[in-house]
């Protein structure tokens, strides 16, 4: 019964990893603090850029305006290339899917412009009352994605234009399923990815997602019979870390279904050096525990505790391991093992306090692709929380500050950076205290675990 709670809940773990919508209320507030924190900044950002543009020249040739744009950000220019391009408006055609339009939108998105990119889509409409918009919505539609903001990414994808082709095409049915997916039309969503080729280079990445989409409404063997014919797609594409998660998905629908002896081979498949490594091996030692192959979840559960990474599977195994010692008969182990728990939980915790109360470096920060944010070697799930935007508005304030030499606009600037300073600072501690959490119900589990073995111990002295 011990080992098929702790299956359900790590399976129940992943599932949420992987689509992470559950907000709470304190986020939520934050959320609300961020958007305002955002329209400051666009107002500002705006502000200056008109400024810059009264000061700046202006150009009659669009490629060398794209030229001259291009040069500037790549030097952090900020102001000057906004302020540039923001003056010579005139130069851009008024044609929605003209390619030059479409790259400067989408650079301007990149670094979350979104006011003069609204402005220039603005414009063009205004010229354009009866003309194709879908790959500037589709422009628009990627930017949303990438902020996790998937009602606007479902507004501008209600239906995928004819005029967007080919992989343009697949990833907006992508995008589109996603959307589906998180605001939980899952029925809807597979509807999307099944629009997806199989030549496409997104069609993996759909087929996973109609997987996880099957498991969230119960359908359990469907998903895994989708995930196994897919293996084989993926690997011949070598879309190795994709593999890997499959792997561990279809694993953990195995272990669901007590498919014991399947789900320890599924998660085997996982290669030793992936991102998926440590939910690899937590599902290899509760397959082994679960089928009385206790030498093999032991082996798993060691191979865990020894890799640098820190994550939940990781700490898990802490707990793991005492079990394991005690369906074995090993006294000793037990008491070592739940020992080495409550030692690994506090020095784990006391790290992690420490980061709470060093100074917030920007060097020391990175938001991977994946959400994680990593400061100081520390990881946090960050993105299914916050937009990455958030990061992208201080590090361009940052920029603006060494740029401006106005007095009103630099009060404005340092103004606004103490406010998202405040903000980032407060978001990492909660992050860290989050963890914090989970690591103190550990804490007590084994300091329970290693009272009540003692209770036992004294028991049989009697």
């Amino acid at each position: 019964m011990v080992v098929r709670v702790l299956a359900m809940k790590a399976f129940l773990l992943i599932v949420f990893c992987l689509f992470g919508i559950n907000i709470s209320l304190a986020e939520q507030s934050d959320h609300q603090l961020v958007v305002k924190l955002d329209e400051d900044y666009q107002q500002l950002a705006g502000d200056i850029y008109l400024a810059q543009g009264h000061r700046a020249g202006l150009i009659n040739d669009l490629d060398f305006l794209r030229s001259e744009y291009q040069k500037d950000i790549s030097q952090g220019n900020l102001a000057k290339a906004n302020g540039i391009l923001l003056a010579n408006l005139k130069l851009f055609p008024t044609q929605p899917d003209n390619a030059l339009v479409v790259s400067f939108v989408d650079d301007l998105l990149q670094h979350n412009e979104r006011q003069l990119a609204e402005t220039i889509y603005g414009r063009i409409e205004a010229a354009n009352e009866s003309g194709d918009f879908s790959y500037l919505n589709f422009i628009f539609a990627k930017y949303y994605a990438r902020q996790r903001d998937w009602p606007q990414v479902n507004q501008l994808l209600p239906q995928i234009s004819i005029n967007l082709t080919g992989e343009d095409a697949d990833y907006a049915y992508l995008l589109q399923g996603l959307s589906r997916q998180f605001l939980k039309q899952h029925r809807q969503s597979i509807e999307s990815y099944d629009a997806i080729s199989e030549t496409s280079a997104y069609f993996v990445h759909a087929r996973l997602n109609t997987a996880l989409a099957n498991i969230r409404q119960g359908w359990t063997t469907e998903a895994q019979s989708i995930i196994t014919k897919l293996i084989p797609v993926s690997r011949s594409r070598e879309n190795t870390e994709l593999t890997n998660r499959m792997f561990v998905v279809l694993g953990y629908a195995l272990l669901q279904q007590e498919f014991f002896r399947d789900a320890r081979d599924a998660f085997r498949n996982v290669e030793s050096d992936s991102v998926h490594t440590n939910r690899a091996l937590f599902g290899i030692a509760l397959s082994a525990i679960s089928l009385g192959d206790l030498e093999t979840g032991l082996n798993a559960v060691n191979l865990l505790k020894q890799r640098e990474s820190d994550d939940l599977s990781r700490d898990e195994a802490y707990l793991l391991l005492p079990y394991i010692y005690e369906r074995l008969d090993q006294r000793q182990s037990i008491e070592d093992s739940f020992s080495a728990a409550i030692n690994h939980y506090q020095a784990r915790i006391l790290e992690l306090e420490a980061l709470k109360n060093l100074p917030l470096d920007y060097s020391q920060i990175h938001l991977e692709d994946t959400g994680r944010l990593i400061l100081r070697e520390q990881e946090f799930d960050f993105s299914n929380q916050h937009p990455p935007y958030l990061l992208t508005n201080r590090r361009n304030l940052g920029q603006l500050s060494s740029e401006i030499n106005d007095a009103e606009f630099s009060l404005r600037i340092d103004r606004l950076i103490e406010q998202y300073d405040q903000l980032l600072n407060e978001i990492v501690i909660s992050l860290i205290d989050q963890q914090i959490a989970y690591l103190n119900s550990y804490l007590n589990q084994a300091r329970y675990g290693l009272a009540r073995h003692y209770d036992y111990q004294n028991r049989d002295l009697k």
